[in-house]
């Protein structure tokens, strides 16, 4: 995150953010912490968007909620 993680947003929303989420839900699984058959995914406004195209597009998360976004 910070002002670099921003940057490479700048008309790629849906994509840096997804392949963020996807990558730390990735190591969890990897490392054990969590099961990979479980996994959800939660946000609200701009995190709502990259839950729904998370949910849309990858195949990483079971369930998801988009609070508003």
């Amino acid at each position: 995150y910070g002002r670099e993680f921003r940057e490479r947003l700048l008309g790629r929303w849906g994509i840096v953010d997804v392949d963020d989420c996807c990558s730390c839900a990735k190591f969890l699984v990897e490392s054990g912490k969590v099961d990979g058959d479980r996994l959800c995914i939660t946000g609200g406004s701009a995190g709502g968007y990259t839950t729904l195209a998370a949910l849309a597009f990858r195949e990483m998360f079971k369930a998801g909620a988009s609070l508003y976004g």
